[in-house]
């Protein structure tokens, strides 16, 4: 289940349930019981710099950049015959603006400024987020859309209206290295002293972030300084880790 903010009510955006046709009918009862969706909303925030537990404080002051939506439910067309299903959050105002400053918010989001779109991955749930539209799935009835849909919607707003204290962030998440760089980078000699068969191997766990450079001595000798350079750009901070 989407994790909840914490916090004081706000006001909540006007919105209505749309169907398209062909969809069928919708399960109006969520099939797990209320309680768990009350210990969903007392978990801690889950955005990058808060505190763990600090949650989000609400204001009705703020300034509200989603006014209205339309919830718009259908299966996915490549499985029509699923239990599954995926909501559209219709947005009545373009939150275009606030997308950069979701994605230095938001844990696990993933922005492409130049195509205005923010993808977010949250415990199962992928959202992706565009100038008028929220797309979320897979969710399981109407009223799980609906609890996903309102808090996504609040995330936005709060975050607005946060928006002059976050320093906004313009990239994408990085891809991983290609483990072919990784490995020409390597001494190549299948020493097995790192703790893998072969260089080969010990790359792709680099590039997994399961293993580090200080495990390779060689690394450490000074023929090998400027690969080593060459591979502390390349990999994450968790693997630059240095020997002794």
């Amino acid at each position: 289940m989407l994790k909840a903010y914490g916090g004081r009510s706000a006001a909540q955006p006007t919105w209505t349930d749309v169907v398209p046709r062909g969809t069928g009918p919708l399960p109006a009862t969520p099939p797990f019981p209320r309680g768990q969706l009350v210990a969903a909303s007392r978990r801690s925030a889950y955005t990058r710099g808060r505190p763990p537990g600090a949650g989000w404080p609400m204001s009705e002051e703020r300034e509200q950049l989603v006014r209205g939506f339309r919830l718009e439910l259908s299966t996915p067309e490549c499985f029509p015959t699923t239990t599954l299903w995926r909501a559209r959050v219709l947005l009545e105002d373009d939150i275009s603006e606030v997308l950069p400053y979701l994605n230095a918010r938001l844990d696990g989001g993933d922005y492409d400024h130049a195509a205005g779109v923010l993808l977010w991955d949250n415990e199962g749930k992928k959202c992706a987020f565009r100038p008028f539209e929220i797309a979320i799935a897979p969710v399981e009835d109407r009223e799980e859309a609906r609890e996903i849909a309102g808090k996504i919607v609040r995330i936005v707003n709060e975050v607005w209206g946060e928006r002059h204290e976050i320093e906004p962030d313009f990239e994408g998440r990085k891809p991983p290295p290609n483990v072919l760089d990784i490995y020409r980078l390597l001494p190549g000699t299948n020493c097995r002293e790192c703790g893998y068969p072969t260089c080969m191997a010990y790359a792709a766990r680099l590039r997994e972030g399961k293993a580090e450079l200080a495990q390779c001595p060689h690394l450490w000798q000074h023929p090998y300084a400027e690969n080593r350079g060459k591979l502390s750009d390349l990999l994450p901070q968790s693997v630059r880790r240095t020997a002794g």
